[in-house]
């Protein structure tokens, strides 16, 4: 079944990126190479599990995306902000110093 809105398209991809143990690497990526660094790789699993090619996708309409890149783009975007949000919370509760939560102010 293919995701019909934003939160869902997010949750799937988190749920393979976490089940692949890629999540770390994920994060630490940094947003500004975000775009760059994922659109060969997860960007196009995406594009094409997602059907984002499809013509009349209800993903592309509910995104208002007229561009299945940009489409991977914004999910791959909110999900990064999530898991990072997430990752932040867990090493916050653990007492645990990360510079890389503090530089992104999610702490």
């Amino acid at each position: 079944m293919k995701p019909k809105t934003l939160n869902e398209a997010v949750g799937i991809v988190l749920a393979k990126i976490e089940e692949a143990g890629e999540i770390e690497d994920f994060i630490n990526i940094p947003e500004d190479a975000l775009t760059v660094a994922t659109h060969h790789g997860l960007g196009r699993k995406i594009r094409n599990e997602f059907g984002l090619w499809i013509e009349g996708s209800e993903l592309m309409k509910n995104l208002g995306a007229e561009n299945p890149d940009y489409a991977s783009g914004v999910i791959i975007k909110k999900a990064w902000h999530e898991a990072r949000a997430k990752h932040c919370v867990i090493i916050e509760k653990e007492n645990q110093a990360d510079e890389s939560c503090r530089a992104s102010s999610i702490l």
